[in-house]
């Protein structure tokens, strides 16, 4: 029998999962924006992903590379 923190534990789990692949799909729509040249709605997208607390070294560096894309290369150099 599962105990009512066994159970909490799960729905924690099941939730936090639920919004990493959430995140998980914002990116892939990020880097398809970018394959199609749509540089601004990926930095949209790319800083969506940071407001939500979730950073990696590629997502600065594939938002880096779509400010400069977009001819913004102030936003580059802070996202490199």
């Amino acid at each position: 029998m599962l105990g009512y923190n066994s159970i909490s534990i799960f729905i924690m789990m099941s939730f936090l999962y639920g919004i990493s692949e959430n995140l998980n799909e914002k990116y892939d729509q990020a880097m398809l924006s970018y394959k199609l040249g749509e540089f601004k709605k990926s930095i949209l997208i790319f800083e969506e992903i940071l407001d939500k607390k979730w950073e990696s070294e590629e997502l600065y560096y594939n938002l880096g590379n779509s400010y400069y894309r977009s001819n913004n290369i102030q936003g580059a150099i802070w996202a490199y």
